[in-house]
């Protein structure tokens, strides 16, 4: 890895944890203690404080924080009942009712929908700015007209989901109207980070991953408007798919533009109906991407637990925003653009359709 001196100094002071569980002792001692327990591959977790975690971050180290989750997980591995999803898709059927939805995507909302989340000063998960982001995106749900007009019946909600830290999260529901346990899941992380000062720097996030959350928020409004039947996963449901939005906005000047599908920890049947999806729905062409590794993007935590996931780029990878993770990352800077942005509004629209319905 990058920095490999200072990747070698973390794993000196951490504490590494074998592939056996924890004991529930072990488990809650190191929390109390403000650990955080990571997962740097599939059988390796190491303890690690949040400045370490910083440093793992800086070098470019990918893992995941499995604190929050690692009891439920043991205790989903230890009863076998991880959930399983179906293993074909059907190929594209309703365009014309797609498409005349995607007539109703707007891209001067969906602008100024990013304007403003950049706003707040960073979205770190531990900092108020962060939740008040959270406390943002809720409301902009549940008092849009086309919420509204949905009505009491369609049962739509908007909950905050607490962590054990400051910012929550955002779930929104949208339930079916015939007996199904099939589910569609599109997400995007809210939350963005100044590495050099992650509580108080400024890190206005509108590609990593601004540009996820305001595709979502403009899909949403198309599809709520024609009150499309999707609905988020609940425990004891079956998940049709989970796609996940992580930077949709940026693009190298010199390389022509494409939605890129990643090709690891991924679903390769669902990747390949994505891009048949690319194909009927976008201007942009569907590309293959470079492996992403572990833990590059949350689409793998999905993954990890058994659901099928894809996961559309900005970029095939080999070419990374250079602004992300700073007071940079920003519509101004070179290689932004807003119209490929949409084109990802475009496929969630698609994507949340044609299985939904």
């Amino acid at each position: 890895m990058k920095f490999a001196a200072t990747f070698s100094l973390l794993i000196g002071l951490c504490a590494l944890v074998t592939a056996a569980p924890l004991a529930q002792s072990e488990f809650d001692s190191n929390v109390a203690k403000g650990l955080r327990l990571l997962s740097l591959s599939e059988d390796v977790l190491e303890w690690h404080t949040e400045d370490e975690k910083l440093e793992l971050m800086r070098a470019k180290t990918n893992f995941f924080d499995v604190t929050e989750t690692y009891p439920e997980d043991q205790a989903r591995i230890e009863s076998s009942s991880d959930e399983v999803g179906i293993a074909a898709y059907s190929p594209p059927s309703h365009q014309t009712a797609v498409k005349a939805l995607i007539d109703t995507l707007d891209l001067d909302e969906m602008k100024s929908y990013l304007t403003t989340l950049a706003k707040f000063n960073n979205r770190y998960y531990k900092a108020t700015t962060g939740e008040n982001a959270t406390q943002w995106v809720i409301s902009t749900c549940t008092s849009s007209t086309s919420m509204i007009n949905a009505g009491p019946a369609s049962n739509i909600t908007v909950a905050r989901y607490a962590h054990s830290f400051t910012m929550g999260s955002v779930i929104v529901k949208i339930p079916a109207t015939t007996s199904s346990t099939n589910i569609t899941i599109l997400g995007a992380h809210l939350d963005s980070i100044n590495q050099n000062s992650p509580q108080s720097g400024r890190a206005p996030g509108m590609d990593d991953d601004g540009t996820g959350v305001v595709n979502l928020l403009e899909a949403l409004r198309g599809l709520i408007d024609w009150r499309i039947q999707a609905i988020f996963a609940e425990r004891g449901v079956n998940v049709k798919a989970m796609l996940m939005l992580d930077m949709t906005g940026w693009n190298p000047d010199d390389v022509a533009p494409s939605i890129s599908l990643t090709p690891d920890y991924v679903d390769s049947a669902l990747n390949t109906w994505t891009g048949t999806l690319i194909d009927a729905y976008s201007s942009l062409p569907k590309a293959t991407g470079v492996a992403c590794g572990y833990a590059c993007s949350d689409h793998a935590s999905w993954y990890k637990k058994g659901y099928p996931t894809v996961y559309p780029f900005e970029t095939k990878g080999e070419d990374i925003d250079p602004y992300i993770h700073s007071a940079n990352d920003l519509d101004t800077v070179t290689g932004f653009s807003y119209e490929r942005s949409f084109e990802f509004a475009k496929l969630v629209l698609a994507f949340a359709y044609e299985l939904a319905i």
